[in-house]
């Protein structure tokens, strides 16, 4: 599927349900994306499990990620940035997952008026390798917009 597909949403989408994961991250990603079968998903749900999977595997960055990426799309920037901030620190196996954390956090960053931030952010994420020569150019447009220092 993955050779057919050229949107990066969907990419990262399958990126994160296709991980070999253990039971606890299964279950984790399981109550994120599809919920409990006669109720739907519930984000506190998701979020504990989430949580566990975070702590019994420390190493792991996916799980601080999807929750700094879940409170970023609900305009929670000050916790999204403490878990994006988490997921860097830690391994993040798929490239893509690593960019888009990068690229949260430069927006997470200009949303609560930490600009060093959001260039160190920025920095990071154009060191990352495998970005488009379309993405590369938009985030440094978008970069210049916000009159951050382009390295």
């Amino acid at each position: 599927i993955a050779k057919n597909v050229f949107d990066d949403d969907h990419l990262r989408a399958l990126d994160v349900k296709s991980a070999d994961l253990d039971a606890v991250g299964r279950s984790a990603i399981v109550a994120l994306l599809i919920g409990d079968p006669r109720q739907g998903r519930d984000f506190s749900v998701a979020a504990a499990r989430l949580a566990r999977w975070a702590t019994e595997q420390p190493e792991a960055g996916e799980p601080e990620y999807l929750l700094g990426r879940n409170f970023y799309q609900q305009g929670r920037y000050e916790a999204a940035a403490e878990h994006l901030d988490r997921a860097v620190e830690r391994t993040i196996d798929s490239p893509r997952l690593r960019r888009e954390t990068f690229r949260m956090r430069v927006i997470v960053a200009l949303a609560l008026g930490d600009r060093a931030t959001a260039e160190r952010a920025l920095a990071r994420w154009l060191a990352e390798p495998g970005s488009r020569i379309a993405q590369r150019e938009g985030m440094l447009r978008f970069a210049r917009r916000f009159g951050l220092r382009v390295p």
